[in-house]
């Protein structure tokens, strides 16, 4: 019997932790935070958490969408989804499902933390990009 509910409960939470973890390859760069993911051909669209870059229309926008094309540069990327362990648990949930608000990194490294500290983006977080000189905090919003 213990087995049993042991199997039910892998069951039930499997699905869940496969979600938050996400690894492929970025496509189809929309802005300086916000991409494509691709396992295999599934695609999904995610965007940075804990950063804001220049949208459409921004002074700044090629430069980021260019700066994020760079540093993703072909490489497998991993991403974990906003709510399983990322700087941005602990911010406003987003108000729609798509674009998925992740955490990526190439490696070991974070790739919002990268254009923070390269001042492509700002950080939302306050705290977690923007630390020991390196990039800036957001300004509040109006």
């Amino acid at each position: 019997m213990r087995i049993l509910i042991a199997l039910a409960v892998l069951l039930v939470f499997a699905p869940q932790a496969e979600a938050a973890k996400m690894l492929g390859f970025a496509v189809s760069i929309r802005d300086g935070d916000t991409f494509s993911l691709c396992e295999g051909r599934a695609c999904k669209d995610v965007r940075l958490c804990g950063i804001r870059t220049p949208k459409e229309g921004e002074a700044g926008f090629e430069e980021a969408r260019t700066a994020l094309t760079t540093v993703l540069g072909g490489n497998m990327v991993k991403c974990i989804s906003m709510g399983a362990g990322t700087p941005c648990d602990g911010l406003p949930k987003p108000k729609t499902a798509e674009p998925i608000m992740v955490q990526c990194f190439i490696g070991s490294r974070d790739i919002a933390a990268t254009m923070v500290e390269s001042d492509f983006a700002c950080d939302l977080t306050g705290e977690h990009y923007a630390k020991e000189g390196a990039g800036k905090a957001c300004a509040p919003a109006e």
